[in-house]
């Protein structure tokens, strides 16, 4: 997989970033303790999984559904109390299912920053 924003400023630790945006997309859940984020050769965002554990992205989701394994309040791990898109009531919604609207109405349901919103509306 890489779909994540490629970054180009040296400073940035583009690892941590990369995994800060798939928190919104996978969820603060124990799921991330099986994927290793990495990049290639062009700086694009790779994320692999861990030697233990799943080796799939359907193996990852089988072992996590939705509302399994969620981190609802870790003073480090989620601070703001986050809840992906995907740990939420339309968590188990096929994307064919849902309406015109229905992310956004999951965005604006909390108070959340302008860079919040971004990472989670952004698709590729």
């Amino acid at each position: 997989m890489s779909n994540f924003h490629f970054v180009t400023h040296p400073s940035l630790r583009k690892r941590v970033i990369q995994m800060g945006n798939c928190l919104y997309l996978l969820g603060y859940n124990e799921r991330t303790k099986h994927l290793i984020f990495t990049e290639d050769r062009e700086g694009h965002g790779l994320i692999r999984f861990n030697s233990k554990g799943p080796q799939s992205f359907p193996e990852l989701f089988k072992q996590y559904p939705p509302e399994t394994g969620i981190i609802k309040h870790d003073p480090q791990l989620n601070p703001n109390k986050e809840q992906s898109l995907y740990n939420s009531y339309l968590g188990d919604t096929p994307i064919l299912n849902l309406f015109p609207g229905d992310v956004e109405d999951y965005i604006n349901r909390k108070n959340r920053s302008k860079r919040v919103i971004e990472t989670i509306s952004w698709t590729p």
